[in-house]
C-alpha cells in the first residue's frame, strides 16, 4: 500500500529527491538478495523468511510514515516561520518607510530655510517677497480696471 507522494518544498526537494533514490536502491538490492537467498533454502525456512519479510515491510510501512509526518510538521513549521518573517519585514519596511519620509520631510524643511537665509544675504527676492509682489500688483490693477471703469462711465455719459 503506497501513498501519494506530495509536492516537496523547493527547501526540501534536493533531501527528499536523495532520500527517495537511496530508498529505492536499498530496496531493489534487497529484494534481489532475498530472491537469491530463498532459493536456497527449504519450505520451511522460506515461510520463516516470509515472516520476517513481512515484518521488515511493515516496519518499513510505519518508518516512511513517521517519515512523511515529520516532513509535514517540518513545512508546516517553515511556513509559519515563513509567515513570522513576512510580518516582520513587512513591519520593518513601513517602519523604514515612515522614518525615510520623515527624515526627507525634515531635510527638505532645512535645505527651505537655509535657501531663505541665502537669499536673503545675497539680497535676493524669496518666496515672501514674490507673493508680496504679486498680492501688491493684483491691487494695483484692481485700481487700474476701477479707474478705467470710472472714466469710460463718464465719457459715456
Amino acid at each position: 500500500m503506497t501513498k501519494a507522494k506530495k509536492e516537496p518544498t523547493p527547501l526540501f526537494g534536493n533531501v527528499t529527491n536523495t532520500v527517495d533514490r537511496v530508498r529505492d536502491e536499498v530496496e531493489g538490492a534487497a529484494e534481489r538478495f532475498g530472491r537469491r537467498a530463498v532459493s536456497m533454502l527449504t519450505e520451511q525456512q522460506q515461510d520463516q523468511v516470509d515472516k520476517v519479510i513481512d515484518g521488515i515491510g511493515e516496519v518499513r510501512e510505519d518508518l516512511n510514515g513517521r517519515v512523511d509526518e515529520l516532513r509535514e510538521q517540518i513545512e508546516e513549521r517553515l511556513g509559519d516561520a515563513r509567515t513570522q518573517l513576512d510580518k516582520r519585514i513587512t513591519g520593518l519596511r513601513k517602519q523604514t518607510n515612515g522614518r525615510r519620509r520623515e527624515l526627507t520631510s525634515t531635510a527638505q524643511k532645512e535645505a527651505g530655510k537655509l535657501a531663505t537665509r541665502l537669499a536673503k544675504w545675497l539680497k535676493l527676492p524669496v518666496r515672501g517677497d514674490v507673493d508680496s509682489v504679486k498680492r501688491r500688483l493684483t491691487a494695483i490693477e484692481r485700481r487700474i480696471d476701477a479707474l478705467e471703469k470710472g472714466s469710460r462711465r463718464k465719457a459715456a455719459a
